[in-house]
């Protein structure tokens, strides 16, 4: 066990990466996405030959590309919308749980 101990931390900057790359929950697109207006792919991707890599063709990537950035406006608008509903939803379902009381 003892030559385990601190390795935990040389993984933190993978495990942050994979956060950034995987769809949340809530907003149903990737960190990355909203921020940079374009997908990412996490390092394990990168060693294998995915689909993503093997069909790889430059110029439809560029037209993609350009396409996105029309979109991403969009994009945020519906990941603001469900990240509002999502909170909705929470609250309703801890509210239903809370008894009013007046003094």
């Amino acid at each position: 066990m003892g030559q385990f101990k601190g390795l935990w931390a040389e993984e933190i900057p993978s495990i942050l990466w994979g956060y950034h790359c995987m769809p949340q929950s809530s907003t149903k697109e990737t960190p990355y996405r909203l921020t940079y207006e374009t997908d990412a792919m996490i390092p394990v991707e990168l060693g294998e030959a995915l689909w993503r890599r093997v069909s790889f063709n430059k110029q439809s990537n560029n037209n993609n590309l350009r396409a996105d950035l029309d979109m991403v406006q969009e994009i945020r608008e519906g990941a603001r919308v469900r990240a509002e509903a999502a909170k909705l939803r929470a609250a309703r379902r801890y509210n239903t749980r809370v008894r009013r009381r007046a003094f």
